[in-house]
């Protein structure tokens, strides 16, 4: 379940039956136009609908591959914000409306976990000088596994990374 607040700022929170696996955290866009995926822009609807369908599968290991979700979408002016809840996962996108090309400045998209759960995360294998070296190299590497807490910040880390929480659920 995605549970996504308009508030000051827009925020989703997702749970698991009721176990928390992901405090509000926040998202947003900022687009080089001055535009704002935000809070800031005024709701003008909300939509929800159901998926339940059997897709097939071109190249996959079975035949068929059943898609179904429960969908929210939130209609601002400038753009929608949809959110998806499968039985495993929560997943959102932005929709922008606006005409021609544009580029995204920054995106605000924060993970906030409600505990100091362990954590598998691959840091670049040497620590170099400054964070910039540490972009010289192929983005293969073992996992080093700790506490949220123990997240080194001198060191570059790349995706996937994955959170355990402690009913055993994994967040990537």
């Amino acid at each position: 379940k995605a549970e996504v607040t308009l508030d000051k700022e827009i925020t989703y929170s997702v749970f698991k039956g009721t176990d928390c696996v992901l405090a509000p955290s926040e998202i947003a866009m900022q687009l080089s136009d001055g535009s704002a995926y935000d809070a800031s822009v005024r709701l003008r609807k909300v939509s929800r609908s159901s998926v339940d369908r059997v897709l097939p599968a071109i190249c996959y290991k079975k035949s068929q591959v059943r898609e179904n979700y429960n969908e929210l979408t939130l209609s601002f002016k400038t753009f929608d914000l949809v959110f998806r809840a499968y039985d495993d996962g929560v997943a959102y996108r932005f929709i922008s409306k606006a005409k021609g090309a544009f580029n995204v400045v920054s995106e605000t998209a924060e993970f906030a976990f409600p505990a100091d759960w362990n954590m598998w995360v691959p840091y670049v294998r040497h620590h170099f000088e400054t964070l910039e070296t540490q972009l010289f190299n192929s983005f293969e590497n073992q996992y080093a596994y700790g506490p949220l807490s123990g997240w080194n910040k001198e060191r570059l880390a790349f995706l996937p990374l994955m959170v355990e929480t402690p009913q055993g659920y994994k967040v990537n």
